[in-house]
């Protein structure tokens, strides 16, 4: 490839220190390369032989980013600016994945108030249903079972009484005995009447025994009944007002569940959406932002992304390139270093591999400390102020005071903007530059 002056595109030896077409010296406009991104269509100027000039169909930019190339302050203030832009979009990232948690664990929560509600409400129901069926047990009277328990005694002295009778009677002739012991009553009669008389006075002992323990029975039933009535009042009393106790218990728990579940939804998850929405915004603006930036095309695409920049912003800041093009440019190290896995590529292999990097990547290490510890400050001010407006509505359904939103947060975003605007500033001062100076 020919060099050329980057002031007025006339051809230059090697070794040439000012341009012999326009006396520049190319210390301070760089000597480069002509890329191929440079024009389309390449015309001479009449009357200057050599002299290059570009078509309409010039990518804006590109002429001042060929000198730039080779400007070792000039590259590492646009690495610079770069990396920030990168930090910036990886530190909003951040908290958009801290915001998503914290979403995700509200949402879980109003799904645990939700089924808490649904449980309440199945024990409300049960327990409305049992007031509703609950029924006093009657008194089921025991029947009164008699048992025949014959006297001996009683029945060998009813028969030893009648047998002296008999023989009263029948024998020695005494009155009154004879009239039904005497020689004219049949002796088949005698002996009934010896035998029958003491069975009949057993069974009369038995039916007055009967009689008095079908009463005595009886006397205790009622006395039975009327307690065990008492006792069901009592029971149906403490039963009920138990029930009416859990229905009201019940209630008021699904009162506060739907409460704290409008709450959540209301204010804690609005809150947290619209952080999310900020924040998606900001990641936008910012993704923008840097594609406006890297539409500059002093930086190869490959080459477009958060390590890189920073490795390669480093080789710059520690003197170890002066150039992003050539044989010892940053293009050429950081490719070296890649092939010969001194440093990695991503991200994630250099949070893994902490205690075996380069010197050049050990401050992106440091560097997502801080993005961390800044993430963890903003997601802290964003609980605190949804801890305060929790605190603040204790009313879910109809909100006693206005949503506040983290000002840290705010503020932070407002501060990202500003320097998005000083980058976009400094394109447009580029893009000016190479049209009327180059």
């Amino acid at each position: 490839m020919m060099k050329y002056c980057s002031k007025c595109g006339n051809r230059l030896k090697e070794e040439d220190v000012f341009c012999s077409g326009c006396g520049a010296k190319t210390s301070v406009f760089g000597v480069y390369e002509e890329p191929e991104i440079l024009t389309k269509k390449k015309v001479v100027r009449k009357g200057t032989t050599g002299l290059k000039k570009t078509s309409d169909q010039t990518v804006p930019g590109a002429r001042y980013t060929a000198a730039v190339e080779k400007n070792a302050i000039a590259v590492t203030e646009y690495l610079s600016r770069a990396m920030e832009l990168e930090w910036q979009k990886y530190q909003v990232g951040e908290v958009h994945k801290k915001l998503e948690a914290r979403e995700g664990n509200c949402l879980k929560e109003i799904e645990k108030q939700a089924s808490a509600i649904e449980t309440y409400a199945a024990k409300l129901e049960q327990t409305e249903k049992k007031i509703k069926d609950y029924k006093k047990l009657e008194y089921r009277r025991k029947v009164y079972n008699f048992k025949l328990n014959v006297d001996p005694l009683r029945f060998v002295i009813v028969l030893g009484v009648m047998i002296l009778m008999c023989v009263l009677g029948s024998v020695l002739k005494v009155p009154p005995f004879t009239a039904l012991f005497g020689p004219s009553v049949n002796l088949a009669l005698k002996i009934l009447l010896v035998i029958i008389v003491p069975v009949i006075v057993e069974a009369c002992a038995q039916g007055v025994k009967y009689l008095k323990g079908k009463k005595e029975h009886e006397r205790l039933e009622d006395e039975a009944k009327i307690k065990y009535e008492e006792e069901q009042d009592e029971l149906e009393k403490n039963t009920l007002d138990a029930l009416r106790k859990d229905k009201e218990d019940y209630t008021n728990i699904i009162a506060n569940y739907e409460n704290e579940k409008a709450r959540l939804e209301n204010i804690n998850l609005k809150e947290l959406k619209d952080e999310l929405l900020l924040n998606e915004q900001m990641k936008k603006d910012i993704e923008e932002t840097l594609e406006t930036y890297y539409s500059t095309h002093v930086l190869d695409p490959r080459y477009q992304d958060l390590v890189p920049v920073t490795t390669m912003y480093g080789y710059f800041k520690d003197s170890r390139c002066t150039e992003l093009t050539g044989h010892n440019g940053a293009y050429s190290l950081y490719l070296k270093e890649l092939k010969a896995q001194t440093i990695s590529e991503k991200l994630s292999e250099i949070l893994e591999r902490t205690g075996n990097l380069a010197d050049g990547q050990k401050g992106i290490l440091s560097q997502v400390g801080k993005v961390n510890g800044k993430t963890e400050a903003l997601i802290d001010s964003v609980d605190r102020v949804n801890a305060k407006n929790m605190a603040a509505n204790p009313n879910g359904k109809e909100l006693s005071a206005k949503i506040e939103h983290s000002r840290d947060l705010d503020n932070y975003y407002s501060d990202i903007r500003k320097s998005m605007l000083e980058h976009l500033d400094y394109v447009k001062s580029v893009d000016y530059v190479s049209r009327h100076w180059f």
